[in-house]
């Protein structure tokens, strides 16, 4: 399970970034889940979106607090 390490918001949408994970086989995409509930479990209903980079905004969010876990897929 991954933790996003920097985050900033605005009307409707916020930007997380992460640093790069490293394994013995490579990164080919991170796959990026939401909720507005703190140590969710991440799954395929609360998924945003995908990434190659490690940085990801998400638009379409609602106003609140909003919690992230990124994962990386190899």
């Amino acid at each position: 399970q991954g933790r996003v390490f920097g985050g900033e918001g605005g009307l409707g949408s916020a930007t997380v970034s992460w640093t790069a994970s490293v394994d013995n086989t490579g990164v080919a995409l991170y796959n990026i889940h939401r909720a507005s509930t703190p140590g969710f479990q991440p799954s395929a209903a609360n998924r945003v979106g995908q990434s190659t980079s490690t940085t990801f905004t998400n638009t379409g969010v609602a106003a609140g607090a909003q919690y992230f876990v990124v994962t990386a897929y190899s």
